[in-house]
């Protein structure tokens, strides 16, 4: 009787408090200067952070949600994307054991393959790969900082954003077409 009257007055604290996870509806803009169209949503704060022959690098964040990332594109020749893709994957430390759900989708009429992966745990929340198989792949990750208060539940930010992902990849061109 004690215990349940000072968690009734203290707030009961064994089941997270969810975030929202409508602050960012999808409404998207092109990001300007670079050789694919790259859709984000037009609320996240993004950026061009290094602009190279091979690759750019944009930074996205939902400051809303305490999340950030790193989107990479990378545009090689046919011969060299395989162990560039590897070395990628190497680096992003993907093992089964760690992976929670899958979602591996072909679409523009099997031009683009996605995979994104979600991490049950720690501050790496969200990962995703897609590529033409020819001469791109597009890599990122977003990290959520609220994930180290486990008194907030981030999976409803954690589906809007991945929908944000899906967005991205599903509408990924070269541009002109």
């Amino acid at each position: 009787m004690m215990t349940a009257a000072i968690l009734s007055a203290c707030g009961d604290t064994s089941k997270p408090k969810p975030m929202a996870g409508d602050l960012y509806p999808p409404e998207y803009t092109s990001v300007s200067n670079l050789p694919f169209n790259v859709e984000l949503n037009s609320r996240a704060v993004h950026q061009i952070v290094d602009s190279q022959k091979e690759y750019r690098t944009i930074s996205i964040a939902y400051p809303d949600y305490g999340a950030e990332g790193r989107i990479s594109i990378v545009m090689v020749d046919s011969a060299r994307l395989i162990p560039t893709f590897s070395r990628h994957l190497v680096m992003m430390e993907l093992r089964a054991d760690s992976v929670r759900d899958i979602d591996e989708v072909r679409r523009n009429s099997g031009a683009i393959t996605r995979w994104v992966f979600t991490h049950p745990g720690g501050r790496e929340q969200l990962q995703w790969l897609a590529t033409d198989s020819l001469t791109m792949y597009v890599a990122g990750s977003i990290h959520f900082e609220a994930a180290k208060d486990s008194t907030v539940d981030i999976t409803p930010a954690l589906a809007n954003i991945k929908a944000d992902i899906l967005h991205l990849v599903d509408n990924l061109y070269p541009e002109g077409k």
